[in-house]
């Protein structure tokens, strides 16, 4: 491959992802990330008991402890996940290459640079792209080792890589259990590599040694129902959300005005998928397995696999989150770019790509113009200009005291309410006592929908003024006679 694509890939790749990159604040995930990885070292070990919830000591936030070093702006914080975001569209290159030569490699690793989904989370301060970049590692170690005879090595770089994942986040384990099922196929229909079945159960048996940890972390966090609010909020998935998974994967989320654009692209894009998925044809004189079937099986497991098993669990145990996925695209660019390269004619090939690549322009335009996420910095700059030193502040839900103390640095007197709490009972203890001192106050409610707060303060008070700062609102309220 001309060393200059790769070149010319890594540049639009590295553009995309930058474009505005600092001027939205960090929305409540990438702040909670920030405070993890801004404590001390130790509350971050995973080989130790205490220290921060078990997923919150993940290998992201680890990197993100030495990276904060660097500065604590919005661009410097999620650079790192750009690096991690360009650094995974190599890999993937690597893989594709592998499996479909050069030329079909050049068209995945360019559909993963140009991906509004891999796009948006190589651009915010959290774990995902981190996850799939250490599982397509885990994946070319694999894809080298079976090309290669002496390869230990490589079998201990898959083991490690698929740790470092599995510590990162858990759903990078789905891409490593869909390549160890392609191995399992290859080592049944070729005896001739069956030399490789033992470098491949011990590079196994490493990484259960290496996830012991991780597994008595993740039983712990799970007796103490942990992650029951994925079921409420997001429920049980249906067959839907899995058939529209190519689409979030090629586009996005965004919903741009022009919806015929963002269709067509989809369209165009679900094209490449199909063609992709179309198994090689019988050379002569050679197996259909041998005529390339055992690279279009390892892309097909790899694209299938991760998002099949994970809607099968999630039926049992709601957990299928999109932002989880994210190390599932790139299978999905790799069968795409295979099935671009089908298309035999140029003219016809840009026939198609071009209507995609509008859909990612009227997306990406979206992303970078509009803002997307909460108005922390927004919301905490007002109250610096208006709330008095000392001032009282609510915040509900409790957990948005996080992403608030990130940019207001003032001081105050902080109240976080419980988003559970709705009933005078429960209320009162919390909030008469501080009514009682003061003549105003001001709530500041996210992430919830419980407005019990609200009412309850409506009684003694009056609202003076309102402001909102995407999905934040500010309440000053002035209580009626004074303090008591």
């Amino acid at each position: 491959m001309d060393r200059w694509i790769v070149v010319e890939l890594v540049a639009i790749a590295v553009l995309l992802r930058v474009i505005a990159l600092g001027d939205e604040s960090l929305w409540f995930d990438e702040a909670y990330s920030v405070a993890f990885a801004g404590a001390d070292l130790s509350l971050l070990n995973f080989l130790r008991p205490g220290g921060f919830a078990f997923t919150d000591k993940n290998v992201y936030h680890i990197l993100l402890h030495f990276w904060l070093g660097l500065g604590r702006t919005e661009f410097v914080i999620r650079l790192l996940s750009v690096i991690f975001g360009v650094a995974t569209m190599l890999v993937v290159l690597g893989v594709a290459r592998r499996l479909f030569g050069g030329r079909a490699a050049a068209w995945a690793a360019g559909l993963l640079a140009v991906s509004p989904f891999h796009i948006w989370y190589s651009r915010e301060a959290r774990m995902y792209v981190l996850a799939g970049l250490f599982a397509w590692l885990a994946v070319l170690a694999v894809l080298e080792a079976v090309q290669r005879r002496r390869a230990l090595a490589l079998w201990g770089m898959y083991a490690l890589c698929a740790a470092l994942g599995l510590y990162t986040h858990t759903f990078s384990i789905f891409v490593v259990a869909a390549v160890n099922v392609w191995v399992a196929v290859v080592l049944i229909v070729e005896p001739a590599r069956r030399k490789m079945l033992w470098p491949w159960l011990g590079a196994n048996a490493a990484l259960v040694a290496l996830a012991v940890p991780w597994f008595l972390g993740i039983s712990a966090q799970q007796s103490q129902g942990w992650w029951a609010w994925i079921g409420q909020k997001y429920g049980t998935p249906g067959l839907k959300q899995l058939l529209l998974l190519p689409v979030d994967f090629a586009l996005g989320t965004i919903r741009p005005p022009w919806l015929w654009a963002l269709w067509l692209g989809a369209g165009c894009f679900g094209l490449g998928l199909l063609l992709g998925a179309v198994p090689p044809s019988r050379r002569r004189g050679e197996s259909w397995w041998q005529s390339g079937g055992r690279e279009w099986a390892c892309a097909m497991l790899l694209m299938v696999l991760p998002a099949t098993v994970a809607f099968a669990l999630a039926q049992v145990r709601p957990m299928f989150v999109l932002r989880y996925m994210v190390p599932f695209a790139p299978a999905f660019a790799i069968v795409a770019g295979r099935g671009f390269c089908q298309i035999r004619r140029a003219f016809l090939r840009w026939a198609v790509m071009i209507p995609y690549l509008a859909g990612v322009a009227a997306v990406l335009l979206v992303m970078y113009l509009v803002p997307q996420k909460e108005d922390w910095r927004g919301a905490a700059t007002y109250l610096t200009q208006h709330v008095p030193a000392g001032g009282t502040i609510f915040l509900v839900d409790e957990d948005i005291r996080v992403p608030l103390v990130h940019y207001y640095q003032a001081p105050a007197d902080l109240h976080p309410v419980w988003r559970g709490h709705r009933s005078d009972a429960d209320l009162e203890p919390k909030v008469a006592p501080v009514m009682a001192r003061v003549s105003e106050f001001w709530l500041v409610v996210s992430h919830t929908d419980n407005d019990a707060l609200e009412q309850y303060l409506w009684r003694f008070a009056d609202v003076v003024e309102r402001q909102e700062f995407r999905d934040i609102v500010i309440l000053h309220f002035r209580r009626r006679g004074g303090a008591g």
